[in-house]
């Protein structure tokens, strides 16, 4: 038996070791702790403009769509207002 979960790690055949970068959950809330709210806000807005570029419409679109929904459930009036000011931009262009 092996008491060690890194011993674990080691023995699996052809398995590298998973480093704790390997785990978006782990990282997006080291990130949280460990950074300033405007920056950690740069790095989520930098890392939401990549993911239309790498993940495709499909997860990105469902991205912006929990976006939305705990933008809904915080505040609203001003998601409301936000999306009237952004649909009419829209349809004049």
């Amino acid at each position: 038996m092996v008491s060690n979960p890194a011993d674990a790690a080691e023995q699996q055949e052809g398995q590298p070791k998973k480093l704790p970068y390997d785990d978006p959950t782990y990282v997006a809330m080291h990130l949280e702790k460990k950074m300033e709210p405007a920056d950690f806000l740069e790095a989520t807005q930098l890392m939401a403009a990549r993911c239309w570029d790498k993940a495709g419409a499909e997860p990105s679109l469902e991205l912006l769509k929990d976006l939305l929904q705990t933008a809904a459930q915080h505040d609203p009036d001003s998601l409301r207002a936000l999306l009237e000011e952004y649909t009419t931009g829209v349809s004049r262009t």
